[in-house]
């Protein structure tokens, strides 16, 4: 009775359900099952089949892409062609209330699950898809608008620094030190560090020839080379900047003495302490050079060196020899801010920089002989600069000084 019944039923079903091209609900076939369900054999809820019942033998037929239903001990498998359960395959509990039916399962070998809802396959939204594809795409642009506005506002505020627009109201009375130390004589060891400093900047103008090498390195993401002139034959000054490494610049800056111009010569085949300076020759005024560079070639140190900048002002100096010669040694501590008022505009127009470096420590080293001549000056200085990103700089400079003898300049002018 139960065979005949379920190959009945499962025909009817089959052939109303295909031929009205699947358009029923399938919750309306479910409750024409329903009514039959009473006079079915039941299952307990949580029971096992009974092996008794030769449940192999139950004839299925599978629904053309239905889905499939479990209502009392009826079952319905699916277009995948669900075998039939095996005598020892448990059932779990099955509803009368259809919306409360869970899925019920079998096993033969693997699982396999009959839904008491309504399976159907997925069928793909094209409008849903193009507009997940299109609020992704908003959201990546919002997103990457966001947090590439947050990363460059952070960037600008890590290398945000206002330096002075001059730096006159930083400077000491260079014509009062002078006049000081030649009234009351002594050595250096009677003076403070800045008055120091300003005697032997004033002899060094006041040469007949000076000639300044410096050699050093920038460490950052790669190491650049640093090579320095500085130097003046009675007619021209000129200061000569290169740097070899991840990157090469080289520039020549040429001052006629008296002259209101400033020649900037681009160098070629640059090497690390020689080029040929054949390239792009810019012409400037003297004030364009200095808005461009912070000072003019003569200038002996770039730096602001005074009471007002250096921070260890009162610090002792030592005596001590270099190169088998009495000197005078001591360590300028100069601030990072006011003390690179002119020398940041160097750094960029030498180093290619479109923003402003920010520096957190200058140190120079210097030694005097006893007339205030420098002798040599070592540099130290910490540093950001702005390559796309934020780049942590240590540079080193050490200078040697000649006055007073022949000088062969770099570029010689027609």
């Amino acid at each position: 009775m139960y065979n005949k019944l379920n190959f009945k039923f499962t025909g009817f079903l089959y052939s109303y359900t295909y031929f009205n091209n699947l358009t029923k609900p399938v919750i309306g076939y479910i409750m024409k099952i329903k009514k039959l369900e009473n006079s079915q054999p039941s299952v307990e809820k949580t029971g096992k089949v009974d092996s008794d019942k030769k449940i192999k033998d139950r004839k299925f037929l599978s629904l053309p892409k239905f889905g499939s239903f479990v209502v009392g001990k009826i079952e319905f498998p699916d277009l995948q062609g669900l075998t039939p359960f095996s005598p020892s395959a448990e059932l779990m509990p099955i509803y009368k209330n259809q919306k409360d039916m869970k899925y019920a399962k079998a096993r033969r070998n693997n699982l396999n699950f009959i839904s008491a809802k309504k399976i159907q396959p997925k069928k793909r939204n094209w409008k849903k898809s193009v507009f997940n594809l299109a609020a992704a795409v908003v959201l990546g642009v919002v997103t990457g608008s966001l947090v590439g506005g947050w990363y460059k506002d952070y960037t600008e505020s890590l290398m945000k620094i206002d330096y002075p627009e001059s730096a006159e109201p930083y400077l000491d009375n260079t014509d009062s030190i002078v006049s000081k130390i030649q009234a009351n004589g002594g050595s250096p060891l009677n003076y403070t560090l800045s008055e120091n400093f300003a005697m032997a900047s004033y002899k060094a103008a006041q040469a007949d020839s000076f000639y300044f090498v410096g050699r050093g390195k920038v460490a950052t993401i790669a190491t650049q080379s640093v090579f320095s002139i500085r130097a003046f034959d009675g007619e021209t000054y000129e200061l000569t900047s290169q740097s070899v490494g991840m990157m090469t610049v080289a520039v020549c800056a040429v001052h006629k003495k008296g002259s209101g111009n400033v020649n900037l010569i681009k160098g070629k085949n640059v090497k690390a302490e020689t080029a040929d300076w054949t390239g792009e020759n810019q012409k400037f005024t003297t004030e364009q050079f200095i808005d461009k560079n912070g000072s003019l070639p003569e200038m002996v140190s770039p730096y602001v060196v005074s009471s007002q900048t250096v921070l260890n002002n009162t610090d002792t100096i030592e005596e001590t020899t270099l190169n088998d010669k009495k000197a005078y040694l001591f360590t300028l501590k100069i601030d990072p801010v006011l003390g690179a008022i002119r020398y940041h505009k160097q750094v960029m127009l030498t180093s290619g920089l479109t923003s402003k470096p920010k520096f957190d420590d200058i140190s120079i080293k210097v030694y005097l002989d006893e007339n205030w001549n420098f002798l040599r000056t070592e540099i130290l200085e910490h540093y950001t600069v702005k390559y796309g990103i934020p780049a942590p700089c240590e540079g080193t400079l050490n200078t040697d000084y000649t006055f007073n003898e022949p000088v062969t300049l770099p570029y010689k002018p027609n």
